[in-house]
Order: structure tokens, then sequence, then C-alpha cells
């Protein structure tokens, strides 16, 4: 379904609502968190939501992530349900959504599953790299496999927009993908991103994006670990939430040097595919 710019604004005030929520829990418990992806650009580049975004997202790491994804429900509304592979068995990411149950959101990417639904903001884990480029490519392939045989189980790969290489793997890795189970597969990807953690030597790297976006498969989303341990505020939709204080560097590397100037106008369009929505 298209969405409206008025429904996107909606959906907006919706997502807002849960950041705060979100906000006030991790300040409570003392966690540090940054407003990331998109969120971040919108909050330099425009004071607050990018007007054609369709969702907010922040970043913790990785030990301020598990805490919050433990104890995290008690601080918050109860309407408010902490999304994980360990709290709803057949979620097949791997990251946290905090998601509004008192409304109604399908996702296609998991409109055949059977999870928690509603309007949600994403909670990024940070971990852990290793210096060596070989593991790193290594690791990033295993990751590209586990993804791809998750998704071949929750996406039908008969559409359109799919290429005929995408609906080929998706069949072969289909039979996998029933026979290990997501959440198996979910406790394996994990397993990977978090086994360099306890070395100090290694640098950390920005979340999920780099590895979990199939077509992703460089270095290209690399920051060192002081960046995330150095947090300012910054103001979004009038509101204050915690933010990187090297924002720029950030950003430049998502996005590039440009990131200030807006897209081409055929590119500002909501980047989720939602097959209903109840707000």
């Amino acid at each position: 379904m298209k969405l409206s710019q008025e429904t996107v604004k909606q959906l907006q005030k919706k997502e807002f609502e849960i950041l705060r929520e979100f906000d006030k829990a991790a300040r409570k418990m003392g966690l540090p968190y940054t407003l990331s992806s998109g969120t971040l650009l919108g909050a330099v580049r425009h004071g607050g939501f990018i007007p054609w975004d369709d969702d907010a997202d922040v970043a913790m790491l990785r030990e301020d992530y598990e805490r919050f994804l433990k104890e995290g429900q008690k601080y918050l509304p109860d309407y408010l349900f902490i999304q994980h592979y360990e709290t709803d068995h057949n979620f097949p990411h791997n990251f946290i959504k905090l998601v509004d149950t008192r409304t109604f959101l399908v996702e296609h990417t998991t409109s055949k599953l059977d999870i928690k639904r509603g309007v949600f903001i994403d909670i990024f884990p940070i971990d852990r790299i290793p210096d060596n480029k070989v593991i790193r490519a290594i690791d990033r392939l295993m990751l590209a496999f586990i993804y791809f045989t998750k998704f071949s189980v929750t996406l039908q790969f008969k559409k359109k927009r799919h290429s005929r290489l995408r609906k080929i793997i998706g069949r072969i890795l289909w039979p996998l993908g029933k026979a290990f189970g997501i959440n198996r597969l979910n406790r394996w990807e994990t397993h990977i991103k978090t086994k360099y953690n306890h070395h100090s030597e290694f640098e950390y790297t920005y979340g999920d994006n780099s590895i979990i976006i199939p077509t992703e498969l460089k270095d290209t989303m690399i920051l060192p670990i002081r960046i995330f341990h150095d947090l300012g505020e910054i103001e979004f939709e009038h509101h204050t939430f915690m933010a990187l204080k090297d924002r720029d560097r950030y950003l430049k590397t998502l996005y590039g040097d440009n990131y200030m100037e807006l897209p081409p106008k055929e590119q500002r369009v909501c980047k989720h595919m939602f097959t209903e929505l109840k707000l």
C-alpha cells in the first residue's frame, strides 16, 4: 500500500510517541543510546523527521541493548512491547522493535508470520568487529547466508519486483530455512555478531546495517569506538534526545559528504512496504 503524505505524518506522530517513551525508559535505567540512520539525519537536516521517512531508529552498545531487552519492559507503558526473537518466537529480525500494540501495522516482509503487530521504532545493537578484513568478509558472507535463509521462509519470491537471482536463491534456501527455523538462525546470527565483543583492541561497527542488508557486504559502516562513548543531545521534533557528538563523521560514513543536500525528488519516498496500517 502507498502511504499518503497525511498518513506518513500520522505514522511519524505515533513513532515519535514511542521514541519519547523509549527515551524516558533509557534515562531511568541509565542506558545511553543515540538516534541513528535517517532519524539522526532528520534531526540534523530537518530538526525532526525527514518528511518522507516512515520509521525511527536508535542504536545502543550491545551491553546496554541487552540490558534494555532483559529489563526494559517494566519501565515502559503496558501497551509497548519489546519485540525480539526471545520475546516473539517467530520474529525474524536480529534487532529490537518497540511496538505500540494499540495500533496495527503489517510489513510485507513479515506478512506471513504469526508475530505481534503495531507501529514501532527500531533499536539496533552495536558490536565489535575484528581488524582483519578477511575475517570480516567471511563473517559477512555467513551473515548474508543467514539473512537470505531467514527471509526465504518469510517472503514469497513470486513478485515481479524480485529479481530472478533472488527468486532462485530463495527457492534453494527455503528448505534450509524451514529445517533450521527462524529462531535458531537468529541465535546463530547473534553468536557471529557478538563473538568479538570481549576483545578490547577491536573497533565497533554500526548496528546491523553493514551486514543485514544483503547488498552491503563492504566495510562502509565501520566507525571507531570512541564516538559511541561521546554522546550529547539533539533536538528532534522539539524534544531532546541523545545523539553522538561526532554526528558529522557518522552521517558522512552512512550518507556521504553531501548528506545535508536533499535527494532528487523521485527519491523522496517511503522505503518500507506496508500491506496494512491502522493507527
